[in-house]
């Protein structure tokens, strides 16, 4: 009996021709650099190497400087959400110590689009859960009902935001004391980090308690047996003491669910204009649970401050709602992640994909081959990127040539980069924003420098792929941030340029069949073949 293909088998049929008749070692591998089957060739059959075109061109370098300006402008003009890397927005994300969040500062941004409503579904309760230590009691969040991928569950603004450095315990201080009593309970309700995972901690412990046992000999003392001094030490040092003890409190629950709110360097953070917001607590936020497979996806609205949480699989009635705290987690093993988070988060994962469940079926081995399967599949994409990344000048035509990736090394990218999306989505499902990463390379870095190598005739089936793979990322954003949200606009005005790209394309192609035809040239001699499967 047949079977209904694969999501995976469904997005590598629309992979570009040049895979067809390519094995998975292939591809992950180094691609093969045959066409394809031979059905599936062009006539014209795409340019594999930079000898090979300067061969065919015979040395039209004025023309290639002008395609590869275009490439550069189109760069320009589809500049979205990614950062310098090729990143996607990173989602906040959740430790026991440093949180971090997308890079914008609240200014400069779109905001939310008013014209659209997303609503907030709060299905969520705080409840407690287990502990290895004695008498600790942690609580997390957990689904009340069932929660579709794309459902927007929180949205909420921080109750205590601090500028450089960050954590300065005067200024955290004082904040939390200018808060309402029901605000100040709310922090006080959270989870705390160990003392012994903060060196302030570790000195604010140990002046509480030495400070409390000598007061508690005086206290323990009949008042009329105490000297004066005594007396006064007590009354004195007691409110300081109640006053560290009240500041060991917040700062172990400021420590445990901070969010860092700018995605920069520590030389850039201590350049940004004074009383610059760039941590915060968000109540909600600070409750989620840490995760390597997380459900959740986490984001910052630029201009407002707000957090936004997505789901992004999925969620059951009762199970608990997670982000990750590692931007990185998709491609470390199990161990490589335990030794990370205890060193940058103070945090011990005890999710699935970290320490086998005892009912485990086999997710935790799978866990561990997908994500060493997506490291092979960076690291074959690293010499291609590093090259784009580094600064290629297409103004200046021989150096360009000299540097740039050629035809065939770009199109084995494109087929790595497929390679590594259905990867991503056999780790963290079909809205795992980690694809959106690849994506932006792919449609933006990727795509239009193999566009600038190529002949005219080929080039509306390249634009035409690039647009089904904007398509994808756009449908990806609206889940993962929502339809109100200025990320999702730039991906959508991002399509909206393609649109255009492949309309422009389209009538030129048209107006050279007319000319053609009027000239009674038979089509076998202008007929344009694509390279991409529409």
């Amino acid at each position: 009996m047949a079977t209904e293909p694969s999501p995976a088998e469904e997005r590598k049929s629309e992979i570009v021709d040049l895979t067809e008749g390519i094995s998975d070692a292939d591809v992950e591998s180094e691609a093969d650099n045959d066409g394809g089957d031979d059905d599936t060739k062009s006539k014209e059959a795409p340019r594999t190497g930079k000898k090979k075109r300067k061969g065919r061109r015979g040395g039209k370098k004025t023309k290639k400087g002008k395609e590869l300006e275009k490439a550069r402008k189109l760069e320009e003009a589809l500049h979205d959400v990614v950062a310098s890397d090729g990143h996607a927005p990173r989602s906040l994300t959740l430790s026991d110590g440093d949180i971090f969040a997308t890079g914008h500062i609240f200014q400069s941004h779109d905001s939310l689009d008013p014209s659209v409503d997303v609503p907030v579904l709060p299905h969520h309760a705080v409840r407690p859960i287990p502990t290895s230590t004695s008498g600790e009691t942690k609580t997390a969040l957990f689904a009340t009902k069932p929660l579709p991928t794309g459902t927007r569950i929180i949205r909420e603004r921080a109750l205590i935001y601090l500028p450089y450095p960050g954590d300065d315990p005067i200024k955290l201080i004082s904040a939390f004391q200018a808060l309402p009593a029901t605000e100040q309970k709310a922090i006080l309700s959270l989870n705390a980090v160990a003392p012994t995972k903060s060196p302030f901690l570790t000195y604010i412990g140990a002046v509480i308690m030495s400070s409390a046992a000598y007061l508690l000999t005086i206290r323990n003392k009949p008042r009329h047996t105490r000297t004066p001094a005594e007396q006064a030490k007590l009354e004195t040092d007691g409110a300081k003491l109640a006053s560290t003890a009240l500041l060991a409190r917040v700062m172990s629950r400021w420590h445990a669910g901070r969010c860092c709110l700018v995605d920069l360097t520590d030389i850039d953070i201590a350049s940004l204009p004074a009383g610059t917001p760039i941590t915060g607590l968000f109540i909600d936020t600070a409750r989620l649970g840490q995760s390597c497979m997380p459900n959740c996806f986490a984001h910052i609205d630029s201009q407002t401050g707000e957090m936004m949480i997505q789901t992004v699989r999925d969620v059951a009635i009762g199970e608990k709602l997670s982000i990750s705290a590692m931007r990185n987690a998709y491609y470390q093993t199990a161990s490589q992640r335990k030794a990370e988070l205890a060193d940058k988060y103070t945090i011990d994962c005890t999710c699935a994909a970290c320490i086998p469940a005892p009912d485990d079926t086999g997710l935790f081995v799978t866990q561990e081959e997908l994500r060493q399967k997506a490291f092979a599949h960076i690291m074959q994409l690293s010499g291609v990127l590093n090259k784009i990344l580094n600064g290629l000048d297409p103004s200046d035509d021989k150096a360009y040539w000299e540097q740039a990736p050629d035809l065939e090394a770009l199109n084995a990218a494109t087929k790595t980069i497929h390679g590594l999306i259905n990867t991503l989505v056999e780790l963290g499902g079909e809205a795992n924003p980690e694809q959106l990463r690849w994506y932006n390379h792919l449609i933006i870095r990727i795509q239009p420098h193999a566009i600038a190598q190529l002949y005219d005739s080929e080039k509306l089936g390249y634009w035409s792929y690039i647009r089904t793979q904007a398509g994808k990322a756009e449908a990806l954003t609206r889940l993962v941030y929502g339809a109100d949200s200025s990320e999702y606009a730039e991906i959508r005005r991002r399509k909206q340029a393609l649109d255009d790209v492949v309309a422009a394309e389209e009538e030129r192609k048209e107006m050279i069949r007319r000319g053609r035809e009027n000239l009674g040239m038979e089509r076998k001699e202008w007929e344009i073949v694509g390279v991409v499967k529409m």
